[in-house]
Formats: C-alpha cells, sequence, structure tokens
C-alpha cells in the first residue's frame, strides 16, 4: 500500500518509518519545506530514543521517501496520515490551523478516493471539521471525489513512540464508514502492529477518549505529588503508601511515582483544552482545575523543598540531573525542570546542569538564565565543586552512576531526589544526606 505522512516531526517520523518497515511504500513529507530537507540531511526534529537508528533501516529498504512535493504525496497515497502539531491558542484552546491547511491542500490536490487518518491529538469534533475542509476544497474544484476521515490518535508516550507504534496498549478506530475503518484496520495488522486490543467507535467518541485519558493522567499524577508532599510533613513513607493504593483494584499500579510535577508537549495543554472545551459546552472542570492548580504549585513547592533542605541557595552551587519530563526524549516543553530551576536561579544560586540528551532546547529556552548556569558534559561534571544534588528526571542511566565518584566531586554531600531515583540504593543514603520526596 502506498501510504503518506504528512507532518515529519517526531511522532509522523517514528509512524513513517514504522509503515515502511512494515513492507508499505511510504513518503513523509511536512508543511514546511525546510523541516524535510534537515530531516534528509539527518538533522531531525527531536530526540526520541531509537528514532534515527528505524528511519535508517527503513530508508535502507527503499520503502521510505522524504519528499517536498505535496501534490504527490497526496495524490499517489491511498492512505494519508496526519501528524502534524496541535498548537494551543492565547484561549488554551486547541488550534486546527495546521491541521486544515493539510486538510485544504488535500481537497485541493487528491484526483482519487483518499483515507485521511488523524493520527496526532485533536479535541472532540475535529474530525468534521476536517470532512467539511476537505469538502469545501472538492467543491471549490466542482469535482465529486469519495474520501473518509478517520480518527486513529496515536496514545503513543514521549520517549517510547516507538514501542508504543508497534506495542500499543490499544488500538481505536474512529470510523463512520465500516469500510474505512476495515482498511486502517488491515494496515496497522499488515504492518505488524499488535492489535490485541481493538476499540471500534465513532471519530468523537475516540477523540474525547485521547483528550479525556490525559485528564485524568493529569489527575492522578497531580493528586501523587500532594500526596507526596502530605507525607513527607506526616512522617509516613509515600513509597509503601501507593504501593498499598496500587494492590486495590479499583486503582491501577500506575503512574503512582512522585515527582516534580508532569509537563511535555501533549499533557498539559491538553489537561488545559479539556477545561476550556467543558466550559464552552456550559459545563465545569472543577476537578482538572484543581490538577492544574495543583501541579503549578508542586513545582514551587520543589524550589521551597531544596531551599529549605539547603538552608537557603543564595551563592551556592546545585548539581541538576536530568531535564526532559519523560526519558527518552529530548522535548523540553513545559518540562518542570525549567520552572524548578528558573525558581532557583531567582534565588541566586548557581547551576550545573547535566542533560544526558544535549541542550539544543535547554540553551534557548533557560537564556535569561544562562549566566547562572553551567551546561555539563557528563553527571560528574555536574557535581563539581556542587553543594548540592537535585534529580529531576527519571534517567535509567542515572542510576548507573558510580556514587563513590560522583561523592569526591561535590564540595557537599547532599541529594535531594526528586524523582525518587535513588530511593532503594543503600549505598546512595550512606555517602549523602538523601531526601527523597514523600519519604520520612
Amino acid at each position: 500500500m502506498i501510504i503518506s505522512v504528512i507532518g515529519a516531526g517526531v511522532l509522523g517520523l517514528a509512524y513513517a518509518a514504522s509503515f515502511a518497515r512494515g513492507g508499505h511504500q511510504v513518503y513523509c513529507t511536512d508543511m514546511d519545506e525546510e523541516i524535510v530537507n534537515a530531516v534528509k540531511e539527518g538533522e531531525f526534529p527531536g530526540y526520541e530514543s531509537g528514532l534515527e537508528r528505524v528511519v535508517a533501516e527503513a530508508e535502507a529498504t527503499g520503502n521510505l521517501e522524504f519528499t517536498g512535493h505535496l501534490r504527490k504525496v497526496i495524490k499517489e497515497a491511498e492512505v494519508i496520515f496526519i501528524t502534524c502539531e496541535v498548537p494551543e491558542d492565547d484561549a488554551h484552546m486547541p488550534s486546527l490551523r495546521f491541521v486544515k491547511a493539510i486538510a485544504q491542500s488535500i481537497g485541493s490536490q487528491m484526483e482519487e478516493p483518499k483515507i485521511v487518518v488523524l493520527k496526532t491529538s485533536v479535541p472532540p469534533g475535529s474530525s468534521v471539521v476536517i470532512e467539511e475542509t476537505i469538502q469545501k476544497a472538492l467543491d471549490a474544484r466542482e469535482v465529486d471525489i469519495h474520501f473518509d476521515v478517520v480518527s486513529s490518535p496515536s496514545f503513543a508516550k514521549a520517549g517510547s513512540f516507538l514501542k508504543d507504534i508497534e506495542r500499543p496498549r490499544f488500538v481505536a478506530i474512529g470510523a463512520d464508514n465500516e469500510e474505512a475503518r476495515e482498511k486502517v484496520r488491515n494496515l496497522y495488522r499488515e504492518t505488524g502492529i499488535v492489535m490485541n486490543k481493538i476499540i471500534d467507535a465513532s471519530p468523537a467518541e475516540v477523540e474525547m477518549a485521547d483528550y479525556a485519558i490525559s485528564g485524568l493522567v493529569a489527575v492522578k499524577t497531580a493528586y501523587i505529588n500532594e500526596l507526596a508532599m502530605l507525607c513527607e510533613k506526616l512522617d509516613i513513607d509515600v513509597d509503601m503508601t501507593t504501593r498499598i493504593m496500587g494492590k486495590d483494584s479499583r486503582i491501577s499500579p500506575q503512574l503512582m511515582d512522585p515527582g516534580p510535577g508532569y509537563g511535555g508537549s501533549i499533557l498539559p495543554k491538553t489537561a488545559r483544552a479539556m477545561v476550556r472545551i467543558a466550559e464552552e459546552a456550559d459545563e465545569t472542570a472543577e476537578v482538572l482545575k484543581g490538577a492544574i492548580t495543583a501541579n503549578e504549585c508542586q513545582k514551587q513547592k520543589c524550589v521551597a523543598k531544596v531551599e529549605s533542605i539547603m538552608d537557603g541557595v543564595g551563592g551556592k552551587t546545585i548539581g541538576i540531573l536530568g531535564l526532559a519530563p519523560d526519558f527518552g526524549t529530548d522535548d523540553l516543553r513545559e518540562a518542570p525542570s525549567l520552572d524548578i530551576i528558573r525558581g532557583l536561579v531567582e534565588k541566586e544560586a548557581c547551576l550545573r546542569i547535566y542533560n544526558p540528551d544535549g541542550y539544543q532546547q535547554a540553551k534557548w529556552r533557560l537564556f535569561k538564565e544562562k549566566d547562572a548556569i553551567t551546561f555539563c558534559d557528563d553527571i560528574y561534571e555536574a557535581a563539581e565543586g556542587a553543594d548540592a544534588l537535585v534529580v529531576l528526571t527519571k534517567w535509567p542511566n542515572t542510576r548507573a552512576t558510580d556514587e563513590n565518584l560522583l561523592k569526591e566531586k561535590m564540595k557537599g554531600e547532599i541529594l535531594i531526589d526528586l524523582q525518587n531515583l535513588f530511593v532503594k540504593r543503600k549505598e546512595v543514603k550512606q555517602l549523602f544526606k538523601y531526601y527523597g520526596l514523600g519519604m520520612h
């Protein structure tokens, strides 16, 4: 089958490579031709663990082609996947301007029947908007060509896109036309995507579920983080508390680890969008509003925690371990680490930062704070002369650190673990003055 993927971001590249490795002919493009040219030169729009390797493997088969010729991509494909970004407007509502621009191009240039699959996260009702946009372009040309719009979001998590694509927890296909639904189902199956749990629904139901899942993740994450802070005040171990909670059949043991707050490119903006969608429908979303407020407070509490443990941070050096909210990605959009770093710099701390996947985003996102920051090549350089270390990301390679060498590099002996990454490491607790999150 000939497939087109429009949107050459990390999500689009991951799907394009997966389809190509599954034996399909895949064209991948973007409305911004500069992005396509950069990808051709090996410059990806972001880091995702394993992505460069699978893209290279897919290109080597001859099944994956990156092209700036949008007309060719639209004309030749039987199925077109839209994977572009859905930004947030000033009112915290999802803006479909990029998706609609692609839909308009499809309607203006298609010559044969198409299936258009919305793979990116879009708000409920988006499939109707895209269908109307394509139809309007066809009407302007005075042609009658059949097409179907299917909503089938990835439900993939940053840092594990490839694994979540090829072995998804479930697959949801939102379609009004059963023939289109079956074609998308067969495409997934032929590609090698594990189809253990397939959910058939309407496009709007799938879109609502996608946004509702993000909202519930935000609520659960915010609650566990608040619980951790309460456990600290009451001298109770949050790890044991959440372990017991997870045994209850009504409560999944997933998302039970406290941290400095949720972040990323999807979750925060989707949570805000759900609040606005509710308000526009003359409903309230008080629980979700509370979670959003709690998440902002959590970052402030983490700054206060560091300041309290260190008896003030002014003029002191702090080693920061990790930046991205999810390991396996360098995406720093709305990362809690950024707010915590800004809070510490505001209190006149000097920071030595180590991030396993580089600083391309960090350097411009933290430009105003640059005079107080040193970006380091490894974890030991970040510890050099530090009065304290603060763990902000749950990177596995951080856990594999030589704690003795780390301690030797430091000036002080404080380790503040805001991810509880080292909570079970007795050696760490023996060497450092160790402070976890929600630990007595």
